[in-house]
């Protein structure tokens, strides 16, 4: 983050999320179907597929404290047995849902210091620590936008303002793995630009699954290292950034019309 030192907070473990067989029915529609995929430190994956190809479904039932599916999540090479192993690796997320998860009775600075007070990293943090997450926090207001709106209540704001408010309570959650759906909704230039910089600078430092119908800005702005396609809940498609050319979306896309 430009003018704003995050060594401290670095960790150095690497982390790693793989599933095995993973599936999902509601009902009587396979929703997810038998998908196998690891992702490990350091890798941003966009997870694309049409509406209904099971994106937003695969992010909210791997971040479930309940047993949603069946199959295998494997989270640092020990699988979730129960509740409590599922918790042990939700307190390492910060999820962005398609609702920012905010409350819309307090204000900005209110949404941010209840987030932050809650958050399991801050309960052993000095006071130097409390001043550096204020001038994160800052920093992230200045570059939205929201900092001139920092007393007004949430519900007041706009689809837009709230995306951005929704996105700077995970960054703050200094959280090593991000799942987000549709970031990029409602955003303006300043707050893509508030994602970009996160990303690409935690990058190496992070687990990030993103589920995106922009495949543009994650490819284009070079932020992705993977891209993921699903199809009536099977993935269909695993390419790294280096080989995502102008073939491989021309052969996505024709795997996608099939």
């Amino acid at each position: 983050m430009n003018g704003v030192n995050n060594t401290k907070n670095t960790r150095a473990d690497s982390l790693s999320i793989r599933l095995e067989n993973f599936s999902r029915r509601i009902g009587h529609e396979t929703i997810l179907n038998k998908i196998n995929l690891e992702i490990e430190t350091g890798e941003i994956i966009c997870l694309a597929g049409e509406n209904g190809a099971g994106k937003s479904t695969l992010l909210s039932t791997i971040s479930s404290p309940q047993k949603l599916y069946t199959g295998k999540i494997i989270f640092n090479q020990k699988t979730l047995e129960n509740n409590t192993d599922r918790i042990n690796l939700l307190r390492q997320c910060a999820y962005l849902g398609h609702n920012p998860g905010l409350f819309n009775d307090l204000n900005i600075i209110e949404n941010l210091n209840f987030f932050d007070n809650i958050s399991r990293n801050k309960l052993r943090q000095t006071r130097e620590d409390k001043l550096e997450n204020k001038k994160r926090r800052d920093f992230y207001l200045d570059l939205t936008g929201l900092a001139e709106h920092k007393k007004q209540l949430v519900r007041f704001l706009s689809r837009g303002m709230k995306q951005k408010l929704g996105l700077i309570r995970c960054f703050l959650s200094l959280n090593k793995i991000l799942f987000l759906d549709e970031p990029l909704n409602a955003l303006d230039s300043n707050g893509k630009k508030m994602l970009h910089e996160y990303l690409s600078t935690h990058k190496k430092n992070h687990i990030t699954l993103i589920a995106s119908h922009d495949l543009v800005f994650f490819s284009e702005k070079q932020v992705a290292t993977r891209f993921l396609f699903l199809k009536q809940g099977s993935l269909i498609g695993d390419i790294s950034s280096s080989r995502y050319t102008s073939k491989a979306k021309e052969n996505i896309k024709k795997l996608l019309a099939s």
